[in-house]
This record gives structure tokens, sequence and C-alpha cells, in this order.
């Protein structure tokens, strides 16, 4: 017997090892593969909203960049992993299954990312995609027949045996213990991410409904507003005042108790030229960066 041989390989890229000798992957193996890799992205994704916030770039940047950066995530992850030379993502080789062409060859980047396509088409179709690999004889999920590539279990390998219950789990374990050490971490930073988009959205109503009507005011009458000529109502703001200095103050109770000051810069005209802003809160850095201190 030898042992470099009779060994499979789950990358299938070492010689002796040919994918095309191992059957197709189950619809069970592949589910819980796509489970472990969605959990991965979530953390990859997570990871960059972090560096996103941590850059301290301007909202309108930040809603761009943010929402570009998950669907980039995706496809490079996806695409990069399974047209490697491994063929499989990190929860496939925890799962011992390989992505190759329908010869059992590497398949190319640009078929990989075609592959992502066929896996949004699964999501549309909220996994019906994936269930008719259950009816076809060579398991093939939607994303399969639109990228025309198999699925292969390098553990069902015809000659080898299968591993021992305990061994199947290691994998998995690892990759879920890895899961649990970040969750904290995954969960600061989606709250944070939330926090700072509420704060955008509250300082786009703020300037619709605040700013603008005391700048028509202002222009229309030479004065400064007081407070009862300012209807404004916000779930967010527990109570707004006009300083002696003109100033708007707002008291705000969501997403966290702050006090937010925009004092506005009046051209000889009357018009409101800019507004000046400042905010006291212990948390800064989830505001404008013209606001923090």
């Amino acid at each position: 017997m030898n042992l470099k041989t009779d060994i499979p390989d789950t990358s299938g890229s070492k010689p002796g090892i040919n994918p095309a000798a191992a059957p197709y992957a189950g619809v069970l193996k592949r589910l819980w593969a796509g489970i472990l890799d969605f959990i991965a992205c979530y953390l990859l994704v997570t990871a960059g909203i972090l560096a996103l916030i941590a850059a301290g770039i301007s909202d309108t940047l930040f809603d761009w960049a943010a929402s570009a950066f998950v669907p980039l995530m995706f496809w490079l992850y996806f695409a990069g992993f399974e047209s490697s030379a491994r063929r499989a993502t990190p929860g496939k080789m925890a799962s011992r299954i390989v992505v190759t062409d329908a010869s059992g060859e590497r398949i190319s980047f640009a078929r990989a990312s075609l592959r992502c396509l066929g896996r949004l088409a699964i999501l549309v179709t909220l996994g019906l995609g994936l269930i008719i690999a259950v009816f076809d004889r060579q398991r093939r999920g939607l994303d399969d027949f639109i990228a025309g590539t198999r699925v292969r279990d390098m553990e069902a390998l015809v000659g080898t045996g299968p591993r021992p219950t305990w061994r199947k789990l290691i994998g998995p374990m690892l990759f879920l213990a890895l899961i649990a050490g970040m969750a904290k971490v995954a969960s600061d930073a989606q709250r944070d991410f939330q926090t700072r988009a509420s704060v955008a959205t509250l300082m786009r109503e703020v300037r619709g409904g605040l700013q603008a009507p005391y700048a028509e005011f202002y222009a229309s009458n030479r004065r400064a507003p007081v407070i009862g000529d300012l209807p404004f109502k916000h779930p967010a703001v527990r109570l707004v005042q006009i300083d002696a200095g003109g100033a708007l103050v707002l008291h705000l109770s969501k997403p966290e108790s702050a006090l937010l000051r925009l004092t506005p810069h009046v051209e000889k005209d009357g018009a409101v030229a800019s507004w000046a802003c400042r905010v006291e809160t212990e948390n800064p850095q989830r505001f404008p960066a013209n606001c923090r201190p």
C-alpha cells in the first residue's frame, strides 16, 4: 500500500489524487460548508467595517464604502478560494469537498465568479437552487448549472475508508471555536455600525427639519428664531434650545446621550452660509468628523 497515494488530499492538488474519481458531494455536506463560509464572510466583513470606522472617513464615503465592501468581499472570498490550488473555501476544506469543472480540473477565476452569481440566485430562490441537487444525478445546484461546475466529495474516494466521527468534527469545532472567540467583537462592531448609521440619519433629518427652517426664518426676519418658530420633533432628540448666541442646542437621547451644538455663520445679507458643529459625548467618533472635539 502506498500511503502517499492512498490518503486523499482534500484539495485534489497532489500527484496521484484525481478529483474526477471522487463521487459528487451531497446536499447536506454542501449546506454545512456553506454555513461555515457565510459565517467566515460575516466576520471578514465585520473586520472591514471596523477598519472603516477606525479610519474616521466621512459619512458619505463610509456609506458608499460599506455598501460596496459587502459584495466585494463575498465575491473575492468564494471566487478566490474556489479557483485556488485548494479548489475549496475554508468551509469546503472542513467538509472535505472541492469544486471542479466537468472533467475534475481546477476552475478559473472567471468561472468561479460566474458561480458566485449562481450562489446569489440560490439566495434569491430561498435555497431552492440548491435543493435541485437532490434530484440531479451529478448533484448539481443552480450555481453549478450556471458555471458548469461540479462539487466532489474527496472524503469518499474509492478505496479510502471514512474518517472516524471525532476526526470529522475537528475542523468544524475549531472553526466554531474561532467564531465564538470573535462573536463579541463582531457584535460590538455591528452595534457600532448601527449607531453610526442612526447618527448619520439623524444629522440628515436635523439638516432638513431644523437647520433649513432656521436659515429660511433668519433670511426673512433678519434675526434668529425662538424655539417656538421651529416646530421640530424627533424621537432621538429630547430637547431643542436656542442659546443667546443663536446656536441650536440639541439634547439627544438616541442612539446615545449627547449634546449637539449647531452654530450658524450668518452673512451680512442674512443668509446662513454654513454651520459649525460640536458634540459632547463619550463616543464622539460615532458623529461626523466636523462635529468631534
